[in-house]
């Protein structure tokens, strides 16, 4: 950034600026930053941690661009911590496919509003389940307590798509199982796109061609 700032001292306010914006926004959060310009510290970071600090590098670069998370992406996220707390059971032991769909529609995948959710239902869990697993009431919950919003419209066509694959706006099944006509429920797809990262296929329909919507391909195994 130094680069493309007039002198040293606009360099330097930047850095400030930014580093404590970091500090307010996440320290509620118990979110640890290590912030570096040296790509070799990244590196580092990135080929030594994980195994035993659970930690999660970026380059300068790659940080300031991400806007959210990929559902795939923040799995890891989970079972890297995971594995850094020694959990003893499986990652579908921790969180149910329906619980995580549920919390990264509503975050859009966000990153401190997803991470700040799944904290507020791992305290749910805590309090009030046994066993000690996240399912759709823990996320709901949790998502009350940090004023998110589930919109179940959104909901309905995770779990349909998640259920019953590929399928387009203009499918009368699709529309009748969410209970939205095609120019809404199109709407939406487009919306969930870049939400979830849905992954989209061009199909050939008469003289035309219509837009296939799928869920990402997410590995909730070991």
């Amino acid at each position: 950034m130094k680069h493309f700032l007039e002198n040293d001292a606009m360099y330097f306010r930047f850095i400030s600026s930014f580093a404590r914006t970091v500090d307010e926004s996440f320290s509620d959060e118990s979110v640890a930053f290590v912030v570096s310009l040296d790509q070799h510290f990244i590196d580092r970071i990135a080929r030594e941690a994980p195994d035993n600090q659970g930690v999660i590098s970026f380059s300068f670069r790659e940080l300031v661009g991400l806007t959210s998370f990929k559902p795939q992406q923040l799995l890891e996220l989970i079972r890297i911590r995971l594995k850094d707390r020694k959990w003893p059971k499986s990652l579908n032991d921790f969180i149910s496919v329906d619980a995580f769909w549920a919390f990264v529609t509503a975050t859009g995948g966000h990153p401190r509003r997803s991470l700040a959710v799944l904290r507020a239902a791992m305290e749910y869990v805590e309090r009030n389940k046994e066993p000690k697993k996240i399912d759709a009431e823990c996320v709901k919950e949790a998502l009350i307590r940090r004023g998110e919003s589930l919109n179940e419209k959104d909901i309905a066509i995770v779990k349909f798509l998640a259920t019953s694959g590929p399928h387009s706006a203009s499918d009368e099944v699709f529309q009748e199982a969410v209970n939205l006509t095609r120019k809404p429920l199109s709407e939406r797809l487009k919306n969930l796109t870049v939400q979830l990262d849905l992954e989209t296929i061009e199909q050939p329909s008469g003289r035309t061609t219509k837009t296939l919507y799928s869920l990402a391909k997410i590995q909730f195994g070991p």
